[in-house]
């Protein structure tokens, strides 16, 4: 399984980023342990769909690459993934070019990657609120809005909270779609008083990649 690239943020996030490639059973000859298909709730890897099946045992693969044992991954009831016996946070997304873990020693976060579509145009109203709206880039359209469902997908992630509207209680600052990585400000209205995020990007050719941190002191943001 092929490590396409490694970025680490200045407040602490770790990304990793793989290019999904294997077959299912590729994938389950490179786990050493398989205990998690085991169980009354463990989902059946060969009765699943293909697509769904691999994003399965990716990310199990790459969290034994990363810490040994691809068993540690657990979720929450909620559906958010944790590490037993790590202190730390992660967070997990999937496209269909790319696997991404993102990782924090100590606080809450939330990755997204999404690949870059027109269709994405049609539904922005459910989630871009009138701010948002009158500062998207013009130029760029697709990857403006595609950038701001991705952020807020983050955001969503590292809030762990539930009852979120996208459009109400989810704010993030539109990008410059010519400025390929950087950060922008967020904050989230669901929760009393408001928090305010850091939005950390990078534009791919095929997707755009967002992880979503509470604001700590200013940094600068994603580098290799």
């Amino acid at each position: 399984m092929p490590l396409t690239d490694s970025l680490h943020t200045s407040d602490g996030i770790t990304i990793y980023l793989w290019n999904p490639t294997e077959t299912v059973q590729e994938l389950l000859q490179q786990l050493d342990n398989t205990s998690f298909l085991s169980g009354s709730e463990a989902p059946d890897i060969h009765r699943l769909p293909a697509k769904r099946a691999c994003e399965i045992l990716t990310i199990r693969v790459l969290i034994q690459q990363i810490f040994g044992d691809s068993s540690l991954l657990a979720y929450h009831p909620n559906g958010a993934p944790y590490l037993q016996h790590f202190n730390g946070h992660i967070s997990i997304s999937h496209t269909r070019s790319c696997v991404a873990l993102g990782i924090h020693p100590s606080q809450k976060i939330g990755i997204d990657v999404e690949n870059k579509t027109e269709k994405i145009c049609r539904i922005q109203k459910k989630f871009i609120n009138t701010d948002e709206a009158e500062q998207l880039s013009p130029q760029d359209p697709v990857t403006g809005i595609t950038f701001l469902w991705s952020a807020k997908e983050s955001l969503y992630k590292a809030l762990q909270s539930t009852g979120v509207d996208f459009r109400a209680h989810l704010h993030v600052t539109p990008i410059n779609p010519a400025v390929t990585a950087a950060s922008v400000p967020a904050y989230q209205t669901r929760t009393t008083p408001p928090v305010h995020y850091k939005i950390h990007y990078r534009l791919y050719p095929d997707f755009i990649l967002t992880a979503a941190i509470a604001e700590t002191p200013p940094g600068i943001g994603i580098s290799r």
